[in-house]
């Protein structure tokens, strides 16, 4: 009896360990192809984005000419360095959502007639050089949806656990104003 006990323990186990192999061999591959295609998708996007921090770096630049420095610019100053830095995909498209946001509060503070910005004829066509240098909105979706794809591919939870180990952290979605 404590025979076959033992016999049925180690199978358990010899089945759980197969079962976790199986699930790091078929979970590997599935999130190594979808974040292929966040990073090509995210690439295909890095001249605009490029454009658009570069509207983004004069417009700050032109508000802290015209008058004391402000949160806002002081936001997207410390976006803009994080984005200088580089690093991986997730905390790229991170630095991304900050300059996004940066650049919106930036706008909301050169616009607002309570304010002399909105009068400084520099501010103002900076203002406009952002606001058209939009990321593509199709490039944009075309992202979102790559990222879905790749947190499906991690989501529930053994997924999420052998993702975690592997090191396939989460991707955040990029966050636009277009």
């Amino acid at each position: 009896m404590l025979r076959r006990l033992r016999r049925l323990l180690l199978l358990a186990i010899l089945a759980l360990v197969a079962g976790g192999a199986v699930l790091f061999l078929t979970t590997r591959p599935r999130l190594d192809d979808r974040r292929a295609v966040v990073a090509h998708d995210w690439t295909a996007l890095q001249a605009n984005m490029r454009s658009r921090v570069g509207a983004l770096t004069a417009l700050d630049r032109q508000i802290v000419a015209a008058g004391p420095l402000r949160d806002p610019s002081r936001a997207a100053e410390a976006a803009l360095r994080r984005w200088g830095a580089g690093g991986n995909l997730a905390s790229q498209l991170a630095t991304a959502n900050d300059l996004e946001g940066a650049g919106r509060r930036l706008v909301v503070l050169a616009l607002d007639p309570n304010r002399r910005y909105h009068s400084i004829k520099s501010v103002t066509d900076a203002v406009g050089n952002y606001t058209t240098s939009a990321l593509p909105r199709a490039g944009v979706l075309t992202l979102d949806a790559a990222i879905a794809r790749y947190d499906d591919a991690r989501r529930g939870q053994l997924f999420s656990i052998v993702a975690d180990i592997l090191g396939d952290e989460a991707i955040p979605q990029l966050m636009t104003s277009s």
